[in-house]
């Protein structure tokens, strides 16, 4: 494994670091003091310098080369050799105007004595020692504590921590504590190494000043959408909140027409039965065997199945039409109480907005998911 590999090392390609520093100069017209905590080969930083006059810049990066190669182009930086996510006693907490940030996709760290307490301090967030925690989460939390009150952080962050599921109590901490400004959808071709979506979160160190948190996206040019505070603690990402308008037409939310159910048993488990079943990877069969089945455990002949999980299937759907079987817990089951409701549920899947907002719904990076609740508040008409 190489070392961009093992460092989670994904640079910030240069039409991202023009966009982020135009927006952050909007916000903070004249800084003076910057800082980056991972910063890289200095790509943000660079754009940066290139807008504005600073005053003091303070670049760290935990690689060596990186440290060297910043410090030989910049000789008027401070640059320093250390692991963002420790202690970083030679930084002056409560200091700088702007914080830049790329952080290593790192997946999860080891909740330690200093990340315990630099969580609970910083926004009030209770991690259990030794638990496992989101790199991503440390990073925000360093740079929220070392700017200066109204200071600015724009940081580059994972889809997982926008609208991940086990994300949820971390953003409410983050929006209780700070003033969330707006939360920038990145395409996934942005990075050329990895597939990953990506957002960029602009927050000021300030107590929260407005009930309502703007959403862009690079592919949507300049359209935005605001919502409730209350909304982004569930989540905060542009794609699912862009497909809600129906242009006045009655929607119908699918938990009110519809049961929405996993699957019993793991892939495993319905393996060593040794009867036939229903999983990701034998999705498209209808099967005509004998059987007894029936009930709440159990597919039925007209009940739409759905990938729950699977970055390359997840959403996949369709119409079951075999006899009753058993399906795994990688997938949902939706089963209508009313036929004509049905219908207008499949038609709606199969349109571009039904896939558009199936697609929406999807959390996770490397494995991608949909949570049962967000598939039952789906709305159609």
């Amino acid at each position: 494994m190489n070392k961009k590999n093992i460092l989670g090392q994904f640079y910030t390609p240069d039409c991202i670091s023009e966009k982020m520093i135009s927006k952050v100069l909007c916000l903070f017209p004249h800084p003076q003091k910057v800082l980056e905590l991972a910063a890289g080969e200095g790509h943000l930083l660079n754009a940066l310098c290139s807008r504005a006059k600073l005053s003091h810049i303070t670049a760290i990066d935990v690689d060596s080369e990186n440290v060297d190669k910043l410090q030989c182009l910049n000789p008027e930086w401070d640059v320093i050799h250390a692991d963002a996510m420790t202690d970083l006693p030679s930084l002056s907490k409560g200091t700088y105007d702007i914080a830049l940030g790329n952080p290593p996709f790192l997946g999860n760290v080891v909740v330690d004595s200093h990340i315990h307490e630099l969580f609970k301090k910083v926004i009030g967030y209770d991690a259990r020692m030794g638990s496992k925690t989101r790199a991503e989460y440390i990073f925000i939390c360093q740079y929220i504590e070392l700017l200066s009150e109204g200071g600015l952080l724009a940081i580059i962050v994972p889809d997982t921590l926008i609208s991940g599921f086990y994300s949820a109590m971390f953003r409410e901490r983050l929006i209780e504590s700070v003033d969330i400004v707006e939360v920038g959808e990145i395409t996934s071709s942005a990075f050329t190494s990895t597939e990953a979506k990506t957002h960029v979160l602009y927050l000021k160190k300030q107590s929260p000043t407005k009930a309502s948190i703007v959403l862009t996206s690079d592919r949507h040019g300049t359209k935005s959408i605001a919502i409730s505070n209350a909304e982004a603690r569930s989540r905060m990402d542009f794609a699912s909140y862009i497909n809600k308008d129906t242009d006045g037409l009655k929607q119908h939310r699918l938990s009110e027409c519809a049961d929405v159910s996993r699957g019993k048993y793991t892939h495993k488990e319905l393996k060593s039965l040794e009867c036939k079943y229903i999983h990701s990877t034998t999705f498209n069969y209808d099967h005509d065997i004998e059987s007894n089945l029936s009930g709440e455990r159990h597919l039925l002949k007209g009940d739409i199945i759905m990938c729950r999980v699977g970055s390359r299937v997840v959403g996949k759907n369709r119409e079951y039409r075999g006899s009753p079987i058993l399906y795994s817990d990688c997938i949902y089951r939706i089963r209508f109480r009313d036929a004509v409701l049905k219908e207008k549920f499949l038609k709606f899947l199969f349109s571009d907005k039904g896939s558009s907002t199936i697609s929406s719904l999807t959390r996770g990076v490397c494995s991608r998911y949909i949570t049962k609740s967000d598939l039952e508040n789906i709305l159609f008409v």
